[in-house]
């Protein structure tokens, strides 16, 4: 009869030492059982990294990828994400739990010690005022202007003068020419036969003046049937009219008259001050004119004959990445008309907080025009507070206001997970919150979902994330934001430490008072229940749980100790630490010890601890030898109903005897301080190990 262990596994303290399966342990303590061997675990006595928290309880790995490598460090529980943002050169990353949540990046980041040096609050608040606008008054409802014009010898427009300088004008106004020219002049005509034959008595042609005149046959057929007229003048003044040829096919009832020739060309403007007309300028003078008269028809290009359009402003901070937040409230609604210039000061030019702004975007809502959004006007850098708006709607830059419901975060929100799809969570109070894809300042009220009890964590899943409760979990599920539906999920299990909830694969882990649960697709599970009992499981103290997942297995640190759970089973180890860390790019697990980090698993041999089930025979015998295979050295304790019959260094692969002179039937054998063992046998005889 032999005892024979080829196989080593966890603990399983839930289970009576009897009855434990053959390969099961009841101490696995700083072992290694990956591959059915037993290893000894290693624990390091030298810092990967030496930080300034101390205890440290944070830590993030930033610039992973670049040469130049930085610590995150905090002294709490600190949540970091880096940002799924397209196009990102700057390693934009996300914070919450250290204050207001926070957002830093490459060049702000690693200024001084400790890291994260600078940060910027996360997101862009509204501007609590509206913009403040006005209209310049132009000569829509002003009055009371007069004024006078002179002519040259070419007939141009010599000079200028103001009468009465009105009220109500503003700034640089356009002036109207109006050239007084006479009226027509018919002459009568005798046709006979389609002939034009005679002239009858003139009327008065003395307004006219030489070069400035014409004659115009006013029947459909125009000048094409030969009748020539023509015009005699005498000192510039036109004199009479005489037919030199009559032409033919000219309908009865034809009419000749004399039109004048307007004058054209001439361009002025005018000054306001005050609303007062003062200062007249003749840019053109023109040519041709007969009595010219002029008045100001508008201010600034304004026609006032034209129908008014409403308008009204919004305004929004924007930040040196281009993130835009939510609108400020809209200003006062103004009437514009075309040509006139509205003022839109900015009563805000900064929000309150360390946020990174560079300037305004100034957005524009016409009733009646094209547009039916809020549309871009300009953008105003830091300093500058006022924008005057004459720019047509033709003329607009281009682009609408996205940003209406960009809410910045809750400023009290944790727990920040990443998420599929460019989606980042957190969560506040009882409410979960949610950004917009790939915009993570950006958190949009409408996206919150409120649960029934507090929050302690969030865990995430394909499609979604499990919410974890001082009472009943939940899971919120979808692609979007805006298509997320949460529903309960049924186990009452709640979580009691935020920093033992690990997602990997699909699923989450974290600590409950019943023990460590699992929740994926495949629904709810106890991971420890057939290894530890209520009681044992919370003699751990799980509200100091911290979590991650390495190589497949939960590694679990607690305030007294850790452990990891696998397929493999349960095992413990010695290592006390208060963070950890998995280094993706280095594939190592780090953990903190004071204001050290560590490599899990990695420096010199811990020694290793391995106690088999307690092996109960059919009848009392007393075995008189053992063996380990393996290599190097390794202590063995063997021990019969309670009592310790053996206990010393041996070397692997030999027979050793066992003390004779008593019987039992429970066994129980126990291996440490080893480099590796195959396996364990204990029989009655040294040529029984060995058949």
């Amino acid at each position: 009869m032999k005892i024979s262990i080829d196989t080593f596994g966890g603990e399983a303290p839930a289970v009576a030492p009897r009855l434990l399966k053959n390969a099961q342990a009841q101490i696995a303590k700083d072992v290694d059982i990956s591959n059915g061997n037993l290893v000894p675990c290693k624990v390091s006595a030298s810092a990967v990294a030496t930080l300034t928290a101390n205890p440290v309880k944070t830590v993030h790995k930033f610039n992973a990828s670049g040469v130049a490598q930085y610590w995150f460090e905090w002294d709490k529980d600190v949540d970091v994400v880096k940002g799924a943002v397209p196009n990102d050169t700057i390693e934009k990353t996300y914070i919450t739990g250290d204050g207001k949540p926070r957002m830093t990046f490459s060049s702000i980041a690693t200024a001084s010690l400790p890291y994260p040096s600078n940060s910027y609050l996360l997101g862009v608040p509204a501007p609590s005022q509206a913009p403040l606008v006005s209209v310049g008054n132009g000569a829509v409802g002003a009055t009371g202007f007069a004024g006078t014009l002179t002519l040259d010898e070419n007939l141009g427009i010599s000079a200028a003068s103001i009468t009465t300088g009105g009220t109500g004008y503003d700034g640089v106004l356009a002036v109207a020419v109006t050239d007084n020219v006479p009226a027509l002049a018919n002459i009568p005509v005798s046709t006979e036969g389609g002939v034009i034959t005679s002239i009858g008595t003139l009327p008065d042609l003395s307004a006219f003046k030489e070069d400035r005149a014409k004659l115009v046959i006013t029947d459909s057929l125009g000048y094409g049937h030969g009748a020539v007229f023509e015009m005699v003048w005498s000192l510039g003044v036109l004199t009479g009219v005489t037919l030199t040829e009559g032409g033919s096919a000219y309908p009865s009832g034809v009419v000749v008259h004399v039109e004048a020739i307007p004058g054209s060309g001439a361009n002025l403007q005018a000054v306001a001050t005050a609303g007062v007309v003062d200062d007249i300028v003749i840019v053109k003078a023109g040519t041709n004119y007969y009595n010219p008269s002029y008045d100001i028809t508008s201010s600034d290009g304004i026609d006032s004959n034209s129908l008014p359009i409403s308008r009204t402003y919004v305004y929004t901070y924007i930040t040196n990445q281009d993130e835009e937040g939510p609108p400020s409230p809209p200003s006062t609604i103004v009437e514009w008309y075309e040509g006139q210039v509205i003022s839109v000061d900015i009563p805000e030019a900064t929000p309150t907080g360390n946020y990174d702004i560079k300037g305004v975007r100034v957005y524009r809502y016409a009733d009646g025009s094209s547009a039916a959004d809020f549309v871009l006007v300009d953008f105003l850098s830091l300093g500058v507070s006022n924008l005057q708006d004459d720019v047509l709607d033709i003329n607009l830059p281009g682009g609408t206001l996205v940003s209406l419901e960009y809410d910045p975060p809750n400023e009290d929100m944790v727990g920040l997970v990443s998420m599929a799809n460019g989606m980042m969570a957190g969560f506040f109070g009882k409410e979960v919150c949610l950004c917009e894809p790939y915009l993570p300042y950006a958190w949009p009220v409408k996206y919150r979902h409120t649960v029934d009890f507090e929050i302690v964590g969030l865990g995430v899943m394909t499609n979604g994330i499990v919410v974890l409760t001082t009472g009943q979990p939940y899971l919120i599920r979808g692609t979007h934001p805006s298509n997320m539906v949460m529903e309960p999920i049924d186990e009452d299990q709640a979580c009691i430490s935020k920093r033992s909830v690990v997602s990997k694969g699909g699923s989450v882990a974290y600590a409950s008072p019943d023990g460590l649960i699992s929740i994926s697709p495949n629904g709810t599970k106890n991971l420890t229940k057939d290894l530890l009992t209520r009681a044992q499981w919370n003699a751990l103290n799980p509200s100091t749980m911290i979590g991650i997942y390495d190589e497949g297995n939960y590694v679990c640190c607690y305030d007294a100790g850790s452990f990891v759970i696998g397929e493999d089973g349960l095992t413990f180890r010695s290592v006390i630490a208060t963070a950890l860390f998995r280094d993706k790019l280095e594939d190592r697990l780090l953990y903190g010890v004071g204001n050290e980090l560590r490599a899990w698993n990695q420096g010199a041999l811990a020694g290793g601890q391995w106690k088999s089930k307690k092996f109960m025979l059919p009848k009392p015998v007393n075995f008189g030898a053992f063996q380990v295979s393996g290599t190097g050295s390794v202590t063995v304790k063997v021990t019969a109903d309670g009592v310790e019959r053996f206990n010393d260094t041996v070397t692997c692969d030999d027979s050793h005897r066992l003390p004779d002179g008593f019987l039992a039937r429970e066994w129980e054998i126990e291996v440490s301080d080893f480099e590796e063992i195959y396996g364990v046998e204990v029989a009655n005889t040294i040529t029984e190990l060995q058949s």
